[in-house]
């Protein structure tokens, strides 16, 4: 059933960039069904991929570790227990960014950037410090 499945939810990561294997691993396989075991169907695994996205309004959303939301694009995250329901709600269709989304993620992009020289700030006057 998973191997049948499969392309479908390689194709859906693909929508998003994101290369998956050809062939699920042994772990996936094993979290593709247990929510297959949830009662959920092959066409909601691939809506909450979808759900994902939508979820977090696109892949450019940065968390406060500087990493963006598409980091996190993986089976391993969108095929996890906790949420999956509310994916599967949020994917009917695919993610199509607002025309403003550019900048909105430009300002994240800056926030990040802003974090991440900080960041580099303190550890360097921990070593001043130290020394």
């Amino acid at each position: 059933m998973i191997d049948a499945i499969w392309p479908e939810i390689r194709e859906a990561f693909a929508f998003y960039g994101k290369t998956v294997r050809a062939n699920p691993s042994r772990d996936r396989r094993t979290l593709i069904q247990k929510r297959l075991d949830d009662g959920f169907t092959p066409e909601e695994l691939v809506m909450a991929v979808h759900g994902y996205i939508h979820a977090h309004q696109g892949l450019d959303r940065v968390f406060g570790n500087g990493l963006t939301s598409g980091h996190y694009l993986r089976p391993e995250t969108v095929f996890k227990a906790e949420g999956f329901e509310d994916r599967v709600e949020r994917g009917t269709h695919p993610w199509i960014a607002p025309k403003h989304s550019s900048r909105a993620a430009g300002r994240d992009q800056a926030k990040a950037d802003e974090r991440a020289a900080y960041k580099a700030l303190v550890i360097e006057e921990r070593r001043l410090r130290v020394v």
